[in-house]
């Protein structure tokens, strides 16, 4: 039903002020604000909407303002968790970092993840990512001052030019990989860390709990529980061996997994 809460958001096209209302299936408009720019649908009465040259910020059905925080972005609006009964939002503030209010504009999470991505609403559980800033910071500043020791061209620095030793340029792009590198893990609404910050990727595959993991050198399957049930070694020649004993057969029994050996699948 595209009426959610009873109501649907629309779009309302006018020269010099596009806007969006909220209408209720009778065609009656329940929210017309001009200066509300782009919205969510509502979810228990609550709902999230960008202001103009302002942010974003949650409202009533009624259309009126909750709490005195204002967002700079979201990916999508509330979604409810079955297990705790509560509905939740993930936001973006100003310093681009995310976390996670409930339907009054607390924070359950605070601001502090580059990414928060929801990949279960029944356990409220969510995939997040963090960068490095003082590793990202100390390079900065290392390249700040390597430009002006270079005329102000950071890009010779990081490229193979020939006004920059080779040596130079290769440590600069490994110290340029590792200032930006972000690491993975997941955690729950309440921000309880369940996966350790320590995979370079971290992805659910389908809905069995499932999550495909990979650091430098090894990449495997773990449980939403941190249980690894099958991992490789990357830097390894040799096919992995696994005995049964090591593997959560049960577990594994709720799906399909591929596996190969020796490259036959």
């Amino acid at each position: 039903d595209a009426f959610s809460d009873g109501v649907l958001m629309a779009n309302y096209y006018e020269e010099d002020n596009d806007h969006i209302e909220y209408i209720d299936k009778e065609g009656n408009i329940v929210i017309n604000d001009p200066s509300f720019i782009s919205g969510q649908p509502f979810l228990n009465q609550r709902t999230i909407v960008e202001v103009k040259d302002k942010g974003w910020d949650l409202i009533d059905r009624q259309g009126k303002f909750i709490g005195n925080e204002q967002f700079d972005f979201v990916n999508s609006g509330f979604e409810h968790i079955e297990g705790p009964n509560i509905d939740v939002c993930s936001v973006r503030n100003k310093d681009f970092d995310w976390g996670l209010i409930d339907v009054n504009g607390n924070y359950l999470i605070k601001p502090q993840y580059s990414m928060l991505h929801s990949i279960d609403n029944k356990k409220g559980l969510f995939l997040a990512e963090i960068e490095d800033d003082e590793k990202r910071s100390s390079f900065e500043d290392m390249l700040e001052k390597l430009m002006e020791n270079h005329g102000g061209e950071n890009d010779s620095l990081i490229e193979d030019e020939p006004k920059v030793d080779t040596k130079i340029s290769d440590e600069m792009k490994l110290l340029e990989s590792e200032a930006y590198q972000r690491t993975y893990g997941l955690i729950d609404y309440k921000g309880n860390i369940l996966i350790p910050f320590e995979y370079l990727e971290l992805s659910p595959i389908g809905s069995n709990d499932l999550l495909f993991f990979a650091t430098k050198d090894k990449e495997g399957l773990i449980t939403t529980s941190n249980k690894i049930i099958w991992q490789r070694n990357l830097k390894s020649d040799k096919d992995v061996q696994i005995s049964l004993d090591t593997l959560d057969i049960p577990y594994m029994e709720r799906g399909y997994f591929y596996a190969s050996s020796s490259g036959n699948y």
